[in-house]
């Protein structure tokens, strides 16, 4: 039950104490703010962890500022399965605390948040019994909602870090639902690592993942079964919703290739990936 279970939610926070909640809302950028200085307003609730020494709490006006703060989701059993790095955070308002010592919600301002895909905490909370064990669970979402799941995994990836000389040679790739850009980017994935598998977010993150660190190191064989390219309008809908979520220039993120299997194709092949299609 959710009473007995560890809160959801771990604030990080620079050169303050850590604080615990049991949820948070704006991750999606829901509360940006269009006046002053701009940035999000993220809401924290239901923390017991977070006492009136807490110099958040304790002080009316001027409470200090985290220069850096990072979001970690966990399980049930308080297991940490995903970060996401929130910036510089002002403590905005506490209400709170209560006789019992807990805090109904703490509201801050992120003057540098980079917002989560629609859908990414929903899908989080979901993952609060386990991540998923089998593949392809992200077969059926729409585009938005596997954007979500590989932002997910992305950030579980800190987390799992899987073996990085297995004793395969060998890969198989599901292309089956292979059919946008973060299709193709999961597929591979699990392929490599298993369900819920990571193996880059973007070509650059592939590259990265090819010189070490991230499970298998080339050279390596990928058997890519029901091989096909992903509709044209795959790679423009990517690039609108990096436009539109100002992902690109932020990051290291940049437009996605018009090409993006032919170009995965070949950075495979120049890193000693022998890839058989079928």
């Amino acid at each position: 039950m959710q009473s007995t279970s560890e809160p959801l939610v771990l604030l990080e926070l620079e050169d303050h104490p850590d604080i615990y909640f049991s949820d948070v809302e704006g991750l999606e950028g829901q509360f940006r703010l269009l006046h002053g200085d701009g940035g999000h307003l993220l809401a924290f609730m239901g923390s017991r962890s977070m006492s009136e020494e807490h110099p958040w709490v304790n002080s009316c006006h001027g409470r200090p500022v985290a220069n850096n703060a990072s979001l970690v989701f966990r399980t049930v059993n308080g297991d940490p399965f995903f970060r996401h790095f929130l910036g510089p955070m002002e403590p905005i308002r506490v209400f709170g605390p209560k006789s019992d010592g807990s805090v109904a919600e703490l509201v801050v301002r992120a003057s540098c948040l980079h917002p989560l895909p629609p859908g990414t905490a929903t899908l989080a909370r979901s993952w609060r019994q386990g991540l998923p064990a089998e593949l392809n669970r992200w077969a059926t979402l729409t585009f938005h909602a596997r954007r979500a799941w590989l932002r997910l995994v992305t950030g579980a990836s800190t987390f799992r870090r899987p073996e990085t000389s297995p004793t395969r040679s060998s890969f198989v790739l599901d292309g089956r639902y292979a059919t946008d850009y973060p299709g193709v980017l999961l597929a591979l994935g699990e392929a490599v690592n298993g369900p819920c598998g990571y193996y880059g977010a973007d070509l650059d993150a592939v590259e990265d993942c090819l010189s070490g660190g991230f499970g298998p190191t080339p050279p390596f064989t990928l058997v890519w079964k029901h091989f096909g390219r992903f509709p044209s309008e795959g790679w423009a809908r990517e690039q609108f919703w990096r436009l539109a979520t100002d992902l690109v220039g932020v990051g290291g993120d940049s437009f996605p290739p018009q090409d993006m299997v032919a170009d995965l194709l070949e950075l495979l092949r120049v890193h000693s990936v022998t890839v058989l299609l079928e």
